[in-house]
């Protein structure tokens, strides 16, 4: 009877099995940075029906085909994309914004999903222009606000005598995302 109890109330997406590799991340509150990684290889049919591990168990985290965001390594080769370590500065080619999670996904995949979501070929140069395009009008927000990384330089902006009229802290992509760790 409890059996058909738990059935009965089992809901769809827990019916759902995802058949593809599975990926990995840390558990605990989520930013917008591992979440944008995640739904970036999500667009990709490898990755469409893959199944998400949320864990910060290194002997868990092995058995993942891709990590991101947690696990203490970058290596494109074993697809691991933390950018977590103390040495780790690497950047989007031309830009100086240290990368998040989502942009090292962005930077190794990106012109792949492009290709994929608009039908271009991957070596055609409207993938190039969009890639970077999509990486300066959006990616690298999310990973500047990930690393702290304000766009104004609080120096500049006291030498301007510009000051905040008000809080603007709940109405940016990364705030909206975090919200969602505090929800019931």
């Amino acid at each position: 009877m409890s059996h058909q109890r738990h059935s009965s109330t089992e809901t769809p997406a827990k019916k759902l099995k995802m058949a593809g590799p599975l990926i990995g991340t840390h558990n605990g509150h989520f930013h917008a940075d591992e979440a944008l990684a995640v739904y970036l290889l999500r667009l990709l049919p490898t990755y469409a029906s893959s199944p998400l591990v949320r864990t910060r168990d290194p002997s868990v985290l092995a058995t993942c085909h891709t990590v991101v965001d947690v696990g203490g390594e970058y290596n494109p080769q074993t697809l691991r994309f933390d950018h977590h370590q103390r040495e780790f500065n690497t950047v989007f080619p031309s830009h100086s914004t240290k990368l998040s999670s989502a942009g090292l996904v962005y930077m190794h995949f990106g012109k792949e999903i492009i290709a994929q979501q608009t039908g271009l070929n991957i070596a055609s140069s409207d993938v190039d222009i969009l890639y970077e395009k999509l990486y300066t009008d959006l990616i690298e927000a999310f990973d500047a606000n990930d690393n702290g990384i304000s766009a104004y330089a609080a120096s500049d902006l006291a030498a301007a005598g510009i000051t905040k009229r008000f809080d603007d802290r709940g109405f940016t992509i990364a705030s909206v995302v975090n919200r969602y760790n505090h929800a019931p």
